[in-house]
């Protein structure tokens, strides 16, 4: 532990482990944030905290990479032309929770100026473009965006050729979720008069 406390750990009435059998630690963020300034993980390129576990983000190949920003675009379009307080950001670290600090490909944020991880609070949508992580991104990863309450949630589906749209967290599932296919236009739920072509994808 560097600073902080350890989550995970099942501790007795005195403050000690009531067990010496191994246990997972979670790693906080704050702790996971001085490890990144201290280079810890300078070996491994990109990585981020998700539920207290550093994972390497992987490469991101042209397909990938052309949806990301060809949706980015699309919403920044959008965001302008409608007047919204919400700006798109890629790859910004989320303070999605105490042991969690993602980078989604794209959020929806009405603070994206600021130093730190952009506030969970000021979050309206976060898009993950999915090229070989569909099953992550519909089943982990949109679990933890819904058990933080991340209003409404999109997943490009690179493969599929499908926006997989979910809205409406529940626990740690989203109640509500329709497909749109690339090529069609998109309506946010959650974020009045934004519509977005995705005409080029």
């Amino acid at each position: 532990m560097i600073k902080g406390e350890l989550l995970g750990v099942p501790l007795g009435d005195d403050g000690e482990p009531i067990s010496d059998a191994s246990v997972t630690v979670k790693l906080l963020a704050d702790d996971y944030q001085l490890l990144c300034d201290t280079g810890a993980f300078a070996e491994y390129g990109r990585t981020e905290l998700i539920d207290g576990k550093v994972f390497e983000v992987s490469p991101q190949y042209r397909r990938h990479g052309i949806v990301k920003m060809d949706l980015y675009d699309a919403l920044r379009d959008a965001l302008r032309a409608n007047g919204s307080p919400f700006r798109p950001v890629i790859e910004f670290s989320l303070a999605l929770s105490p042991v969690s600090l993602p980078e989604p490909d794209i959020l929806l944020t009405s603070e994206p100026v600021g130093d730190g991880p952009v506030p969970l609070a000021s979050v309206a949508l976060v898009v993950e473009v999915a090229s070989s992580t569909l099953a992550e991104d519909m089943g982990t990863v949109a679990g933890l965006y819904a058990a933080a309450g991340i209003p409404e949630y999109w997943v490009a589906d690179v493969e599929g050729k499908v926006i997989h749209q979910l809205w409406a967290p529940e626990g740690e599932t989203y109640a509500q979720r329709r497909e749109v296919a690339f090529g069609e236009r998109i309506e946010a739920v959650t974020v009045a008069g934004l519509t977005v072509t995705s005409a080029a994808l």
